[in-house]
Parts: structure tokens; sequence; C-alpha cells
């Protein structure tokens, strides 16, 4: 798959979009804190893990928008792979997109299933392996 990068999409377009879809995100989440990754951990910990819907959409929006980013830096770049736009590898993003799917359906059945003071150690146990992943 060849894709052409000859011409660079019009930057103020692009920045309406971003600002659109920062204005999108926003909306769904105003009861939280605005984009602060420390606040949704606190919102995590306030509530059950099932009710998180409203962070994870503006994290899905803040991606979106970090991808829009990332394809209009490496627009005009001349050594990308077949099948990158930009700095995104297309085959890359429908692969994590499929299992994403997936796993997201069987980890809100596990989610449901699980009792919420287990669901909470599990959740900061994975925090905790986050953070230690940063100090390695």
């Amino acid at each position: 798959m060849t894709l052409s990068h000859a011409t660079m999409p019009d930057i103020a377009d692009v920045a309406i979009m971003i600002e659109l879809l920062d204005a999108i995100g926003l909306a769904e989440g105003q009861e939280d804190d605005v984009v602060d990754p420390d606040g949704s951990a606190r919102r995590l910990r306030e509530s059950a893990q099932q009710e998180a819907v409203a962070p994870a959409r503006r994290a899905a929006m803040i991606a979106l928008a970090g991808a829009l980013s990332f394809i209009l830096v490496g627009w005009s770049q001349p050594q990308l792979p077949d099948g990158a736009v930009g700095f995104v590898y297309l085959p890359a993003l429908v692969g994590i997109a499929l299992t994403s799917m997936f796993f997201a359906r069987f980890g809100a059945r596990l989610a449901h299933r699980l009792s919420p003071r287990l669901l909470k150690r599990l959740f900061a146990l994975l925090l905790l392996a986050v953070g230690i992943s940063f100090l390695v």
C-alpha cells in the first residue's frame, strides 16, 4: 500500500479539528478534572472503576489528537515505510484497534464480575508496575 505524501493538509483545518475533539472530550467528562492524569487516578479511587467511562473517553480524545499531530509532523518525511501516514503506521493502528476492541469487552465483563476491593487492588498493582517501569 503506497500513500502519497505530496500535499500537506491545511494547518488551519487540522487546528479546528483538534479544538473540536478537545471540546467533545471536555463536554463528556465535565464532572472530572480537566486533562489531569493525577485527577483521573484520584477519581478512579473515589468511585467504582465501572464508572470510569468519562476519563476513558477523554483519554481517547487526547489519543486521537495526538495521532493527528503525529500524522501532521511526519507528513512530508520521505523515509517512511509503505503503509505509513505521517508517523502513524496503519497496519499497527489496525492491529491495536482490533485487539483493543476484543479486550475492552473482556475487561468490562471481568470488571463487573470482580469485587470492587479486588479491582482496586489490581489497579493499584498496575499503577505500581507502571511506576517501577518508569524507574527502571
